[in-house]
């Protein structure tokens, strides 16, 4: 999105583009496991490949609503010696390089204010929306469980072929 100064060197039919733009709502997208390969933690600019179909869910998303990217990583709560905007481009730099589409990357305190969060680690629970708010809380817990077993699983070491025992 062009900054401010820049839309005094638009066109109308441009500018009127960046006002529509600037009205829609925004979608918060989690950057590890759901943009990018996650199997664990190897630093902040470490981030794993892009996964197949990312590039096509976030153009489809920039299609309809602006698109925040957020991460945990870009948290200055767990990386107090590294500059936010220091985190911010990091994540800027890899969209661009593999040329994934998004309107900003979210690097302050809290989350974002969006319509929706897409995250591989996110539970949906909307207790006040069901007719039995208590089956709503119940399918959160077994999500939450479901999550749980999903990273034990990951930290878990597989054997290594006999070819390879000595």
């Amino acid at each position: 999105m062009p900054d401010p100064d820049e839309t005094q060197k638009l066109s109308a039919e441009d500018l009127e583009k960046v006002i529509r733009r600037r009205r829609r709502h925004w979608v918060a997208v989690d950057i590890d496991g759901v943009i990018a390969q996650y199997n664990k933690w190897g630093g902040l600019d470490l981030i794993g490949d892009p996964i197949k179909g990312a590039k096509s869910f976030l153009s489809v998303l920039s299609d309809r609503w602006n698109v925040w990217i957020h991460s945990t990583r870009l948290s200055p709560r767990y990386h107090p010696d590294v500059a936010p905007l220091r985190l911010k481009e990091i994540i800027s730099d890899y969209l661009a390089v593999n040329d994934l589409p998004y309107d900003d990357v979210w690097c302050s305190r809290g989350k974002p204010m969006a319509i929706a969060y897409v995250d591989d680690r996110g539970v949906s629970c909307r207790p006040q929306d069901h007719e039995n708010p208590e089956v709503a809380f119940a399918t959160a817990l077994q999500q939450i469980e479901f999550l749980e077993d999903v990273k034990k699983l990951q930290k878990v070491t597989p054997p290594k072929p006999a070819e390879d025992i000595e």
